[in-house]
């Protein structure tokens, strides 16, 4: 089965995500709580006042991305990856899986 894959897309409110990479993208007040977004791909892609508590998150890839002030509270982050994001002020409270890898140059 082929991936999907989404580049240069702002995603509103209750958008619903289809499995795949997403380049480039914007996610402007997604509320993601309690979804399964494992295996996903996040590259050079902004969440603006996003809700990602509750989520699954196996697996997930942020590279370059800005995450900050993201609520990512009681998310299920085994495996996943955080590569040379902006993760200022992001919220990772009771989370599962931590730690999850964090590359040098992202920023907590």
């Amino acid at each position: 089965m082929q991936e999907t894959f989404i580049q240069e897309k702002t995603f509103d409110r209750n958008d619903l995500l289809t499995k795949g990479e997403y380049e480039s993208c914007t996610f402007n007040n997604c509320n993601f709580a309690d979804s399964d977004l494992s295996e996903f791909k996040f590259i050079d892609c902004t969440f603006n006042g996003c809700n990602l508590s509750l989520a699954k998150l196996k697996k997930t890839v942020f590279k370059n991305s800005y995450l900050q002030e993201t609520d990512s509270a009681e998310t299920d982050l085994t495996n996943a990856v955080f590569d040379s994001c902006n993760l200022t002020q992001a919220i990772f409270d009771h989370t599962v899986g931590f730690p999850f890898l964090v590359r040098v140059k992202s920023r907590i």
